[in-house]
Formats: C-alpha cells, sequence, structure tokens
C-alpha cells in the first residue's frame, strides 16, 4: 500500500527561522488538501517530501511513486510538447520498432507500453488540449494551457501519489474545471496546497499547517470551514469566559485588600486604648502580615495564571472576527452613472479589434460588477480604457465620477521601501496625528511595532489589507473601487479579511476575478461578460 510517513520533522529557513518543528502524520492513496497562511510552510513541505531540500530534523518515508506540479516553472528554450511531457524519447523508440528499425534497446526503453499513444491523446483530451501537437514548442503555449499540461505530465506517469502546489493560480474558469475533471478522474492520491474553494470541495481530508504543527479535519473543504467555525464559536466563548473570570478574581483581590486594611486599622484604634505588651502587638502585627501575605501570592498566582490562559485563548480566536472599520463613505446616488461605454472597441497595432461586437455598458452608484471572461479576452485592457491609459479604437468611454480606486494585482499604489504607517500616511488628510493613522492601521489589524515595518517584508494578505487601508481610510473614500484578480497568491485567511473589509465598503465594486466563491460572497448584482 501506498504511504507517505512523516515522523518528527522540523524546518527552517536559511536565515535560522523556524517554519515548523516536530510534524508527525501519514497519508495514505486519497485526496488531501494542505492549507495554512502565507509562509508558514506548505510549499516546503511538499520540497521535503520530494526530496528537493532536507529537514533540520526527523525523516520522511515514502513507499510509493510520485510526481509533483509545480507553482513555477522553468521552460526550456525549444522544448517541445513531447519532451516537456518526459516521454519523447520512449515515442521515438516506439515509432522505430513499428516502422521495423527498432533495437532490443528500444524495446526495453518501450516497456511493453505499446498504448503509449493512445494514452496520450486520451491524457491530452482529458485535459482539454486535443489541439496540441507534440512537436509543438511549448513556449507558444498560453499560462492555462501550460498549466494543464503540467498536469497531464503527471497523469501520464502514472505515479501513486501527486503533489500539487496551487494547480488553479491565474487560470480562468474554463481552465479551472478542466483540472476540476482531471483530479476527479484520478486514482492516485493527492497532497494540494491552494486556496481554491471549489478544488477544496474534491478533496477527502484537510490538514492545516500552522506554526503550532498540523492539525487535521475529516471531509472537504466545506466539512473542514464548519469545523473551523465550530472551534471558532467554542474559543469565542472560552474567551469569554475567562475575561468574565479574571475580571472577578481582580474585584475579590481588591475586596480583600480592603477588608485587610480595615482590620489592620481596627486593630491598631482597639490596641492604643489597651495595655498590651509590646512584643505581643509585634508578634499578631507579623502573624496578620504573613497570613495576609501568603493570601495575596497565593491569589496573583491564580490571577497569573488566568491571564495566561486568557492569552493562550485570544491566540485561538480568527483575528479576521475582529476587523471593523468606520468609513466616513462618499456614496454615489443609486442612480448616478459612474462607468459609461457607448459602442467601444480597441485594437493594438496591426491587430483585430480585440471583441467581436462593440461594448455597451454602465456601472451605476451600488453596483457590484463581476468582470468575466476567459483569458486572453480583453479584462485587462478594458480595464485600461477605464482608467485612460489605454484610448479607445472607436466609441466613448465616459466617467461619472474622479473619486475612483485601482487595486492591482502588484499592489503599485504601496512603496516597499517605505513602513506601513508611512504608507498610509500618504493617503490620509494632511496634518493627521500619527496616532490616529496607527488607530486606522488598528483598525486593519497592524498593531503595535507593526506598523514600522517596511511594506516589502509583508506576506500577500498584510499586502492587500494595508492597500485597502490605504484606500477605504484616505481623506476621500471612493465612490468606485476596481480590482483586478484580488485573490491570486493570498491564503484563505486573507481572503476572508478581504470580503469583511469590502462587504463594510458601501461604494461600487469592479472586479475581475475567477474565484467564484469570492465573488458569490461579495454579493455581485451585475456581469459584464465578454465571452459572450
Amino acid at each position: 500500500m501506498f504511504q507517505i510517513s512523516v515522523h518528527h520533522l522540523s524546518y527552517g529557513l536559511p536565515d535560522g527561522m523556524p517554519l515548523f518543528t516536530d510534524l508527525n502524520f501519514s497519508l495514505q492513496q486519497q485526496k488531501v488538501g494542505l492549507v495554512g497562511d502565507n509562509g508558514v510552510g506548505k510549499t516546503s513541505l511538499l520540497q521535503l517530501i520530494l526530496g528537493k531540500r532536507k529537514p533540520l530534523s526527523g525523516t520522511i518515508t515514502v513507499e510509493g511513486s510520485l510526481a509533483a506540479v509545480h507553482q513555477q516553472r522553468t521552460l526550456v528554450p525549444a522544448q517541445k510538447v513531447a519532451e516537456f511531457l518526459g516521454l519523447a524519447d520512449r515515442l521515438n523508440a516506439l515509432q522505430r520498432i513499428l516502422a521495423g528499425e527498432g533495437s532490443a534497446a528500444d524495446l526495453v526503453l518501450l516497456d511493453d507500453d505499446w498504448e503509449l499513444e493512445a494514452r496520450i491523446s486520451s491524457t491530452l483530451g482529458l485535459a482539454g488540449l486535443a489541439h496540441i501537437g507534440l512537436g509543438r514548442q511549448v513556449c507558444s503555449l498560453s499560462g492555462g494551457e501550460l498549466s494543464r499540461l503540467a498536469l497531464a505530465a503527471a497523469w501520464l506517469s502514472a505515479p501513486d501519489f501527486i503533489l500539487m502546489d496551487e494547480p488553479t493560480n491565474h487560470l480562468d474558469l474554463a481552465s479551472r474545471k478542466r483540472i476540476y475533471e482531471m483530479i476527479a478522474s484520478t486514482q492516485a492520491g493527492l497532497l494540494v496546497v491552494s486556496h481554491d474553494r471549489e478544488l477544496l470541495r474534491q478533496m477527502d481530508h484537510i490538514i492545516e499547517l500552522s506554526s503550532a504543527g498540523i492539525q487535521h479535519y475529516g471531509g472537504n473543504y466545506d466539512a473542514y470551514y464548519a469545523q473551523k467555525a465550530q472551534e471558532q464559536a467554542a474559543a469565542a466563548e472560552a474567551l469569554e469566559t475567562a475575561q468574565n473570570r479574571l475580571k472577578r478574581q481582580e474585584q475579590k483581590a481588591r475586596e480583600v485588600a480592603q477588608r485587610q486594611v480595615r482590620r489592620t486599622s481596627a486593630a491598631a484604634q482597639r490596641a492604643k486604648g489597651q495595655r498590651i505588651p509590646k512584643d505581643v502587638l509585634n508578634y499578631a502585627k507579623n502573624r496578620a502580615e504573613s497570613t495576609q501575605s501568603r493570601g495575596d501570592t497565593q491569589q496573583e498566582k491564580r490571577i497569573a495564571a488566568q491571564r495566561e490562559k486568557m492569552q493562550a485563548l485570544r491566540r485561538k480566536v480568527d483575528p479576521n472576527r475582529q476587523i471593523q472599520i468606520d468609513l466616513n463613505h462618499r456614496i454615489a446616488h443609486a442612480s448616478k452613472a459612474l462607468i459609461q461605454l457607448e459602442s467601444v472597441q480597441f485594437a493594438y497595432p496591426g491587430a483585430q479589434a480585440l471583441w467581436s461586437m462593440p461594448l455597451n455598458l454602465s456601472l451605476y452608484g451600488t453596483d457590484r460588477v463581476w468582470l468575466r471572461g476567459p483569458n486572453g479576452s480583453g479584462k485587462s485592457t478594458l480595464l485600461q480604457l477605464i482608467k485612460g491609459d489605454l484610448q479607445a479604437t472607436a466609441g466613448r468611454v465616459q466617467l461619472g465620477t474622479s473619486h475612483l480606486a485601482w487595486l492591482d494585482q502588484e499592489l503599485a499604489l504601496l512603496i516597499d521601501s517605505a513602513s506601513l504607517l508611512e504608507n498610509l500616511q500618504r493617503f490620509a488628510p494632511s496634518g493627521m496625528e500619527t496616532h490616529e493613522l496607527r488607530t486606522r492601521l488598528a483598525r486593519f489589524l497592524f498593531r503595535e511595532d507593526k506598523v514600522f515595518q517596511k511594506a516589502a517584508t509583508l506576506s500577500g494578505g498584510e499586502r492587500m489589507r494595508l492597500g485597502l487601508a490605504c484606500l477605504l481610510l484616505a481623506d476621500q473614500t471612493p465612490e468606485l473601487l476596481i480590482l483586478d484578480e484580488p485573490t491570486n497568491n493570498l491564503d484563505l485567511r486573507s481572503i476572508r479579511e478581504m470580503i469583511n473589509v469590502l462587504n463594510q465598503y458601501q461604494g461600487a465594486l469592479l472586479v475581475i476575478s475567477h474565484d467564484i466563491d469570492f465573488i458569490r460572497e461579495l454579493q455581485v448584482n451585475k456581469e459584464w461578460n465578454l465571452e459572450s
């Protein structure tokens, strides 16, 4: 039986920062999703299993064959599809044998795989790549085609287990659907790093990696999410109980101290009217003070223990629950036209018109619009026309607001060399005090010394949070916010944080995304479909 066994595994970055310590788990031939915050070590764990990296300590035992689908691929110049699939030599051997020119070495290389060409044809068809010739150069493929070809290569190697790192990232809906179908069809075991919730719904089991270690959840993403919600509710309830208990303990300590002060004062007053030997008075005083000291020490220990318990519980509560922003919204009236496209067409120099028909589209004051279409359909070009970076070759683009904000995939509005505080200061009203800037950053979970950190050092989710903070807490909140693939490279927690913020924003939205769950949770009320 195939199995991956991990025992007491620890790993850290070259700079000495530990990623995880003492991991213990095993995987059988099932479909497993691996989730966790960006930077926690998910990709590193895949690399360790593949033997590409060495652990600080611990062991990994693999019983069976592995294949991998990496997020980043290095293309070889002029490499052909057959070579990318790793089957060029075997195909050549098959052709020589069928032509009557084969050798004993060719027979060994083919290894009785007489159905090789049929297997390749079937797998490429499943991947939606039946139109791709084996002699075509890989560099001529689109991003979606290349991702599906990488899956086809893994499928054709017939492994016992396939490791996949964000296989649907940057892909359009059609390419994602093909990958979902391939995953559903395979009998191999899978370990998939992904923030694509639709893909994670095809898993049998979810593993969550965090700084605390590995946590297992039976079932697919929906079951995982439900269990996490129950955990969060229980943690929040336990935290509230601990806070209330700490308040009672602190109040009791104050009351005990006040009673002791009153007793000591009363005893001193009584002693003034009585002829009690001084050594007797001192003995009684010392005994009372010793008793009080022991009581105080015990009470302090109980309070300290309760505070530690409360801090541990607070760490378990998802910080997403704490994001609350109080915006001074500039809200356009629902009937105000913010964008109007009248018979708009565009063509790059020497190329055909981008769209089969001119675009006639509109966006009003409270619209939430999903701009959809396959990769290459002109979504980003259309955003550039709206922004004014490109000019339409026909028709008219009319903006009804100057209060428009753009959040692109690269978050170009941020200055990487500047701190979080300095970045927000560029957008805030002139003269705003530092304490107010820090208060605003705290609303987006940037607290204490974090505000002095350079933007370049932030994770993808933190950068997105900072970008939204700069735009939504600016002097003039935008009437229209444009988002271009905002969930790419974000982990599940960061996606939830973004949805939380955007659903508090009351202005208009124009969003490019291939993440159906994200679009659904944003409650879009209009579609601009460039495919149709």
